[in-house]
């Protein structure tokens, strides 16, 4: 059962992301918005790392240290 919520997480997610992708086309942001949405998808980047590593069996890492440095 727990395939099921985790794959209804992920194309949830999946979902919303491609409608990043629509509201961001042909958007001129300024330097500071490219930033901050920059930074924003490295968080991004990293907590799908940890995802993978999480459900690829890794079991050498604080998980509440790495959450926690990825929200600040």
């Amino acid at each position: 059962m727990r395939y099921i919520e985790i794959e209804g997480h992920v194309g949830a997610a999946m979902q919303r992301l491609r409608r990043v992708l629509e509201i961001g086309e042909g958007v001129d942001f300024d330097a500071d918005e490219t930033d901050l949405i920059a930074e924003a998808l490295g968080k991004l980047r990293a907590l799908l790392s940890l995802i993978d590593l999480r459900i690829t069996g890794t079991t050498d890492i604080d998980w509440d240290a790495e959450l926690e440095r990825m929200t600040k």
